[in-house]
């Protein structure tokens, strides 16, 4: 499309990046085509690790920019700009907010975080203009879903920090923080640290219940193609790594190599539907989902892991 049309921007989700980077991990097919009509790449609709980040960047030698919004709000909410000043870039991170947004993060209690102490990103009342006004016919679950919890915030029911630059790392929703014997670990967190391991094409990390630690996390990872590691000794490296970035106390130890994940058509990962598949939990089939085949092979997947755990 690039070379037919002469596209010079290009948005997408992350997951088209990672699904390219599976099939052709040296990037050998970009190079057949004529970019020089390409000038920036933008990804969004969620988490841009930063082995994609990095990927994508030394693949097309154009900006790419990592920028985080919401359908409520209509635009980005945190954005690097290539009209206005331009920040430095921190993988992981889409910079800093944009005009017209506060964000903030908070704790429990509803007390604003310091630097790298990870909690729910809210945006401070008033919102900007162009967002969401109320939800259609529910006024009351409008202010339930989004400004009870936090009075004067907007809740996003996303998680995140920022660092002591005001950088903003979102780190995906809070469904998926996973409490482990008392302790809240992001599994984007471990996604992130996964995601590095020189095989894997994309993961996903969901918290399993367990009846000792409240929650204990499950990778599920998609390889590259030509990868010939056996599934032990990734599953060994993996655990090697979680514990030297995060520490034993993430209890990371179990990892599934599955042909390919439950998305959207858009490309979202349905982390939310695979949590539910994990626990055994009734869950509706997401009438966005894009090849509903995936969850029965997701569900295969849990079904052989409990297995071999009660084994």
């Amino acid at each position: 499309m690039i070379e037919q049309h002469k596209v010079k921007i290009l948005f997408t989700a992350p997951t088209a990046f990672r699904a390219i980077k599976k099939e052709d991990p040296n990037g050998d097919y970009c190079r057949k085509y004529d970019l020089s009509s390409f000038k920036c790449l933008f990804l969004a609709g969620e988490r841009l690790d930063p082995d994609t980040y990095h990927w994508a960047c030394a693949l097309l030698d154009r900006p790419v920019i990592d920028h985080w919004w919401q359908t409520e709000t209509g635009w980005p909410i945190v954005s690097n700009f290539l009209g206005l000043e331009h920040f430095p870039t921190k993988p992981g991170s889409p910079t800093k907010a944009v005009p017209g947004y506060d964000v903030r993060i908070l704790d429990t209690d509803g007390h604003e975080l310091p630097p790298h102490h990870e909690g729910d990103v809210v945006i401070k009342l008033p919102l900007a203009p162009g967002t969401l006004a109320s939800l259609w016919l529910a006024d009351d679950k409008f202010v339930s879903a989004y400004t009870s919890r936090f009075p004067g915030y907007y809740l996003t029911s996303d998680g995140g920090y920022k660092d002591e630059d005001g950088y903003i790392f979102i780190m995906g929703r809070m469904d998926d923080v996973i409490n482990i014997a008392g302790h809240r670990l992001s599994t984007g967190a471990m996604e992130e640290i996964i995601a590095t391991h020189p095989s894997v094409a994309e993961c996903a990390v969901v918290g399993t219940d367990d009846a000792l630690k409240g929650q204990l996390p499950v990778g599920l990872v998609v390889l590259k193609a030509g990868a010939t590691d056996e599934d032990e000794s990734i599953e060994k490296e993996l655990v090697q790594m979680v514990r030297d970035k995060i520490g034993p106390i993430a209890c990371y130890k179990t990892t599934a190599v599955v042909p390919r994940l439950p998305k959207t058509r858009s490309g979202k990962i349905l982390r939310g539907t695979m949590r539910a598949i994990a626990n055994g939990k009734d869950y509706r089939m997401p009438s966005t989902i894009d090849d509903p085949t995936t969850l029965d092979e997701i569900t295969e997947t849990f079904q052989h892991l409990r297995g071999v755990k009660k084994g």
